[in-house]
């Protein structure tokens, strides 16, 4: 079981550390770079409707910056080594990637937190088999996580 602990930490990083990441140089980015929406909201003028192609990856990417507390909070949990716990936060963290999913607009992000999101839903399923003595799962865990890792800081940093 600490073998499957070892594992389940390391693969909720990889996870934890594409959220911080994309969220982080989101926010960074939308700080210090104005976009044409920001500058339309600011002008004394009509702002124009955005529609949902008018969402820039980094608008979209910016929303993730709600998740850096909750990964956080993920993270602790899993090291805890409460596998009860850690199967209910990643359950909260794959509904909250999907809320974000739909509220996404940008094509590119959207597919990307929707990949994530379904990262998370089969980590619970190979934590869930791994708590019965199967932890063969976690390895194409690992490997559906990293893939959605470099697709979300894919999309939030082109």
């Amino acid at each position: 079981m600490r073998k499957t602990l070892s594992a389940l930490v390391l693969v909720t990083a990889v996870g934890f550390a594409a959220l911080t990441g994309c969220a982080s140089s989101a926010s960074t980015e939308a700080s210090t770079t104005p976009t044409e929406s920001t500058s339309a909201a600011t002008a004394e003028e009509t702002p124009a409707e955005t529609t949902a192609s008018d969402e820039s990856a980094l608008e979209a990417c910016a929303q993730l910056a709600d998740l850096q507390t909750e990964s956080s909070d993920l993270m602790d949990v899993v090291s805890s080594g409460d596998m009860s716990k850690a199967t209910e936060a990643l359950a909260s963290m794959e509904e909250k990637l999907r809320e974000l999913a739909g509220e996404i607009t940008n094509p590119e992000v959207k597919a990307a937190v929707t990949q994530m999101a379904d990262a998370y839903t089969s980590l619970s399923e190979a934590l869930e088999k791994a708590q019965s003595g199967d932890a063969s799962g976690l390895t194409d865990v690992t490997t559906e996580l990293q893939d959605a890792a470099s697709a979300l800081t894919t999309a939030c940093t082109s």
